[in-house]
């Protein structure tokens, strides 16, 4: 991805929250010892294109807001990101082994989600439960598209593959994430052959640091 591109992109990311009145944290990134600790905890602004160079369709803008630290025995046990797709923009179909997540669905358009139910791949059909607003226990076939309206989320547990993305008639919508400890480099298994960190051509100065700038 081009830099200009990746700039672009977090505005729409920034400006889209506004209209929604939710706020960003502002982080202190001049700060040195901020920097230190906002690179252990991987959080702030992270722009993918998952290596497919057409981020409309395969894409995904996050700001991680809370993590921890694995380097540290008392590190806070969560994470929690905010993330934008816009219309009709996916998110490749992945797994975690290890990582329990809540999506829920902040402002904007309705969110379409897709689950399977192990790290088998897309196996459509299965009967399986899956865990609706923190409280309602449904059962779903496997791979139907499933659709979040804002205020609605849904539980994943580790080892199930999911995709998602925003309705394609939408504005794009706003999404949030509240799950154990996030470890993209090491606890992301992706079914299809992408790369979650873009490789970034610098055309234009940094507007917004990416967790991969610090």
């Amino acid at each position: 991805m081009k830099r200009s591109q990746i700039n672009n992109h977090i505005e729409k990311f920034i400006q889209f929250c506004k209209k929604h009145q939710y706020k960003l944290p502002d982080f202190d990134y001049k700060n040195p010892d901020t920097i230190k600790e906002l690179k252990a905890r991987q959080l702030g602004f992270d722009i993918t294109d998952y290596g497919r160079g057409e981020f409309e369709k395969i894409g995904l803008a996050l700001f991680t807001i809370r993590n921890g630290n694995p380097s540290e025995s008392d590190t806070i046990p969560y994470c929690e990101k905010t993330m934008f797709c816009l219309p009709d923009q996916k998110t490749p179909c992945h797994y975690h082994k290890k990582k329990t997540e809540d999506i829920f669905v902040r402002a904007g358009s309705d969110s379409l989600i897709k689950i399977w139910p192990s790290d088998r791949g897309k196996i459509d059909g299965e009967k399986m439960t899956v865990l609706f607003n923190g409280s309602d226990r449904r059962e779903i076939i496997s791979g139907e598209t499933l659709r979040l309206n804002p205020g609605e989320s849904v539980t994943l547990t580790p080892k199930e593959a999911h995709e998602f993305y925003a309705d394609e008639s939408g504005e794009g919508v706003l999404l949030g994430e509240v799950s154990t400890y996030n470890d993209d480099e090491n606890d992301n298994f992706f079914l299809s052959k992408v790369s979650r960190f873009p490789k970034i051509e610098e055309d234009s100065p940094i507007k917004h640091m990416l967790v991969s700038d610090y």
